[in-house]
């Protein structure tokens, strides 16, 4: 199945994380016993927008036909924005989903709408 990918430029990816799952257990001894519950990380970003209406209504079209979380898409973390200046990102395509069912965005007195959009990856088996 083809999956959509998401390319609405974003201002800044202001928060990343790398994240681990490991199970720390000493109730049933004195020892503690640790298990690694994923076998492979799982990054997050939060995204940051600035857009004018016209934007922001593509933006929200992808999140309503995502049914916020619910549904995963593509999107490659690019390593410049859309002046050529660094954003730290990779350049690589990852799998992810929205990390929220809510779109809540701010609008300024000149039409611009800034909000912010938490995505997860996906880790799958495929």
């Amino acid at each position: 199945m083809a999956r959509e990918t998401f390319i609405t430029p974003w201002v800044r990816a202001h928060k990343r994380k790398i994240s681990f799952s490991t199970d720390v257990d000493s109730e049933y001894t004195s020892h503690e016993q640790r298990n690694a519950l994923w076998s492979n990380s799982r990054r997050t970003w939060t995204l940051s927008f600035e857009k004018t209406s016209e934007d922001y209504t593509a933006v929200e079209a992808f999140f309503i036909a995502r049914r916020g979380k619910w549904q995963a898409f593509n999107w490659v973390y690019s390593s410049t924005d859309k002046y050529g200046r660094p954003t730290g990102g990779d350049d690589k395509t990852y799998l992810v989903r929205f990390d929220t069912d809510d779109l809540d965005s701010t609008v300024s007195s000149m039409g611009y709408n800034t909000f912010d959009l938490p995505i997860v990856e996906v880790v799958t088996d495929e």
